[in-house]
Formats: C-alpha cells, sequence, structure tokens
C-alpha cells in the first residue's frame, strides 16, 4: 500500500527574483500560444483552504499549475460553482503548443508561517495535448481528502482526485466565450487505469 505524504513547509519569506520552473507557463504570450481550460476546485469532504493541480510540459523543465484558494490572505480564487459533491472555479491558461501531462494534485493549507500540504498517493500521468490556436479542455477536477477509519475518527491518509465532464458549463462562460473555436477534449483514461486516489465521476 503506498503510504500518503503529508508534507509541513516553514514559510520564512518570498525569494523575489528567483526564477523557478513554473515561470514559462504561468505567464506565456507566445503568437503560437493554444488555450487550456478547467474548472479547478475541492470536494466537499476536503476541509483545506487551496487545493492545487500540476502539469508539465513533456521532455522540458517546464512546469505550470491550476489553483483554487478562496479563503487564505495570500492569493483568492473566487468561487464560481457549487454542486452537492464540491466547488470549484474556472481557470483558462495560455500556453506554448506541445504534449502536456498532468503529473500531481495537492490540497493544503496556509496558516502564515506554516503550510501543510496532503499530496497524491501513486505516481500519476494524464496526458493532453496543446495546439496552437486551438482550445483544450480537461474537465472539472476536484482535489478531496483520502480518510482512513481510526481509533478516534477519521484519520487524513493523502489527497484524491475527482475528474468530470462539465464542458457544456465550463465553455458557456463569458471568459471561455472568445477562445478559439476549435476544441479538443481531454479524455481521462479507462477506470481500470486510474492509479490509486484518482476516480472517474458524471
Amino acid at each position: 500500500m503506498p503510504k500518503a505524504r503529508l508534507v509541513f513547509i516553514i514559510v520564512f519569506g518570498a525569494l523575489a527574483g528567483c526564477a523557478t520552473k513554473f515561470d514559462r507557463l504561468q505567464s506565456y504570450n507566445g503568437t503560437d500560444s493554444g488555450y487550456l481550460v478547467a474548472s479547478v476546485g475541492k470536494t466537499s469532504d476536503n476541509p483545506m483552504n487551496i487545493t492545487r493541480v500540476y502539469f508539465r510540459l513533456k521532455e522540458t523543465n517546464d512546469h505550470g499549475y491550476f489553483e483554487y484558494a478562496p479563503k487564505t490572505f495570500r492569493t483568492t480564487s473566487p468561487k464560481m460553482f457549487e454542486a452537492p459533491n464540491g466547488e470549484s472555479t474556472l481557470s483558462v491558461k495560455r500556453l506554448p503548443p506541445g504534449e502536456y501531462e498532468i503529473y500531481d494534485y495537492s490540497a493544503g493549507s496556509d496558516y502564515g508561517t506554516l503550510e501543510v500540504w496532503f499530496t497524491k498517493p501513486a505516481a500519476l500521468a494524464v496526458p493532453f495535448t496543446v495546439r496552437s490556436s486551438e482550445t483544450t479542455y480537461l474537465g472539472q477536477l476536484l482535489v478531496g481528502i483520502r480518510y482512513k477509519k481510526v481509533n478516534l475518527g477519521n484519520q487524513a491518509q493523502g489527497a484524491t482526485l475527482e475528474l468530470s465532464d462539465q464542458r457544456h458549463r465550463d465553455l458557456a462562460q463569458p471568459s471561455t466565450a472568445s477562445l478559439p473555436s476549435k476544441l479538443n477534449f481531454a479524455i481521462p483514461p479507462a477506470a481500470s487505469q486510474l492509479p490509486l486516489g484518482v476516480v472517474v465521476t458524471q
């Protein structure tokens, strides 16, 4: 049984001016851009105040992430959608064309000088393609918490990821209406191929 990772990060201050592996994909504006659309959030049983889904451009050191953080003092992401299974916001990213993959997801809380994160319990690679002047839709990505029953109740063991197709809602929003009409859909892998912690829902 893979062990879940619980990560504690002590935050001493921002390292202004330091380049990171996220810089290029977080602010790309090349003329060859394609667009990546997803709604990202958390499940109703997730008490943490930040969720992230990480992706990377294959065979490079360029990484990016979607973040949902509606109740933190550092960043804010407006809650746009709410349903019995969770809540989310819509995100649109402009990216260089290429082959990508989702490789990680996490749920955390930021306490100012301390961050606590629960991460994926198993290796993950969900591929998708970004093409120039086209739109790729990833679906709705909800990060949850996996629990284990113990004597005193439930103990958090790691993060989970729920994937679902909400294209009719997400692609009808004002922020997506002007995107390229040529659409690509990143189909989740077959259920038998999903790693521990990942489920596909309706």
